[in-house]
């Protein structure tokens, strides 16, 4: 399983004290690490987000497609997910 951005911010962070502890930790970079990983968790983050929801979104997809097959409703040209997301926001 792929690490959260929480556990990798963790991580990251564990490694920062165990620099302080042995020592190793350069104090003229402190600040600049500390934010570097920050950004790098919450980019982590979006990644994580937009993926879910994108999935969810897929999923939703399939079922509209599955109802809409029923003759009922006007079912759209779009075989795949990616190719109806297209034909919802090319005017954008």
């Amino acid at each position: 399983m792929k690490q959260t951005a929480v556990e990798w911010l963790i991580d990251e962070s564990m490694k920062l004290v165990a620099q302080a502890m042995t020592g190793t930790l350069n104090e003229d970079t402190i600040e600049d690490d500390v934010y570097r990983i920050v950004t790098k968790s919450k980019e982590i983050e979006s990644k994580q987000l937009f993926l879910a929801s994108n999935q969810s979104a897929k999923e939703a997809y399939k079922s509209g497609q599955k109802t809409m097959n029923c003759g009922c409703y006007e079912i759209s040209d779009a075989t795949t997910y990616e190719e109806w997301l297209y034909e919802q926001f090319k005017e954008q």
